[in-house]
């Protein structure tokens, strides 16, 4: 009977969201559904100008975003770099506050053939999936008023161990080829403390583990004085199969009865998920020296997903992030210091993978930032933040007030030589 009462009691606390303030917590409540919130990964001279930078060749400055621009490396290149998060969560009975502070992608490209063959090996995050959401309730049991916190939570994500090559086919065109390893585990948990003796705190936790092959192909083109003397215009654009991930499901439950820990584990087996194909197209063009302008088009097949089971959650859809910015060189203009620094501003709009409630889980974004160029040359330092706004607080759903601060790194080979001559 207390296994049937417990059972009803945590199906209350997943649906009478509205009977008590919630306590969210985690990098977004919407990362409990599927396998977490998908990361676009963005270059570190490109996140500042709401773009991933298919269509941005930078040689102070490494990038994953188009294996075709590996092509371009001229020296060893390391780049990695911190974020940090804050999440301020709002529903209609309440609000919270979260913050984080996380690595950013770790990268380095070798020229095999300085500005015509390069290669780069890596690891970048693909999805995150991180959230708590607690919530005080209460239920009548006969005469028995019972209180208690009923907590889901989860943590982990994917990532992608990845290789790729560039290779430049003319002066004009890039060609790359990048395979990867995409492995992660995901863990889901729901849990019941109660306030009143006499029932038992129960836990229940779900491990996926992941493994599977990826495929990402690039290209790359560039003309200058198309149509001016000093103009130049890039377009970029890559593919990623999808992913097929062999996947194992392992349950856990735990429940403290009488000061002690029973703890049962069950194997469920072996299934398979999918992850979506994804498009990328980009363009820029810089009329001169000065002034950049970049537009792209982020496209993910997310109504393809398959889950452990084999289906395709209802709550899924096709996503589609469009983002556009620029980027201001003051240098050569004035001997101010503020002419050292390279100025970009950008901002994005994503129709978001899921609908829930006949809702679209949209993300505005507004990002800004500094290039701060190193006199070792191939070497950067960049600042970037964004502040947006995911979901909305209609139907019972959340809006989250999104504010990221990154500082990139990019160290080239010449930062390690002594300077023989100032």
């Amino acid at each position: 009977m207390k296994r049937i009462l417990l059972s009803g009691l945590l199906l209350a606390s997943i649906a009478s969201g509205a009977a008590a303030q919630s306590e969210l917590r985690g990098l977004s409540t919407y990362s409990y559904l599927g396998v977490g919130i998908p990361n676009d990964y963005r270059s570190s001279f490109a996140a500042s100008m709401g773009v991933t930078g298919v269509a941005l060749s930078n040689r102070v400055g490494t990038s994953f975003a188009n294996p075709a621009l590996y092509s371009n490396a001229y020296f060893t290149t390391a780049g990695g770099g911190l974020t940090y998060r804050n999440l301020n969560a709002e529903d209609n009975y309440g609000t919270s506050s979260n913050s984080q502070a996380d690595a950013l992608a770790l990268q380095l490209v070798f020229p095999l053939l300085r500005e015509k063959v390069g290669f780069s090996f890596g690891m970048l995050p693909v999805t995150e999936n991180s959230y708590s959401i607690t919530t005080p309730l209460e239920t009548v049991s006969g005469s028995d008023t019972i209180r208690y916190n009923s907590t889901l939570a989860g943590r982990g994500g994917l990532n992608r161990l990845e290789a790729g090559i560039g290779i430049k086919v003319t002066e004009w065109l890039s060609v790359g080829y990048a395979p990867s390893l995409v492995l992660g585990t995901l863990r889901n948990s729901e849990s019941v403390l109660f306030a009143s003796s006499g029932y038992y705190n129960y836990n229940r936790e779900s491990v996926l583990s992941n493994i599977g092959f990826g495929n990402r192909f690039g290209v790359f083109a560039s003309r200058q004085k198309l149509l001016a003397k000093n103009d130049a215009f890039t377009f970029g654009a890559t593919y990623s199969l999808p992913v097929r991930l062999n996947s194992d499901l392992l349950r856990k439950r735990s429940q403290q009865i009488n000061g002690e820990t029973q703890v049962e584990s069950q194997k469920i087996g072996r299934g398979e998920n999918e992850l979506p194909g994804e498009m990328i197209f980009g363009m820029s063009y810089s009329p001169n020296s000065y002034w950049l302008t970049t537009a792209e088009v982020v496209r993910q097949d997310w109504s393809g997903y398959k889950d452990f089971d084999g289906t395709t959650p209802a709550y899924l859809k096709d996503r589609m992030r469009v983002g556009a910015g620029l980027q201001f060189i003051p240098s050569g203009r004035s001997e101010s210091f503020f002419s050292n620094f390279l100025y970009r501003a950008g901002v994005s709009y994503d129709n978001g993978h899921l609908e829930l409630s006949n809702t679209a889980i949209s993300t505005v974004l507004f990002s800004a930032g500094i290039g701060i160029p190193s006199r070792a040359p191939g070497s950067s330092v960049d600042l970037s933040f964004d502040y947006g706004f995911r979901g909305t607080t209609s139907h019972d759903l959340v809006r989250e007030q999104i504010f990221n601060f990154r500082v990139s790194f990019n160290l080239s080979e010449l930062m390690f030589l002594q300077r023989k001559i100032e």
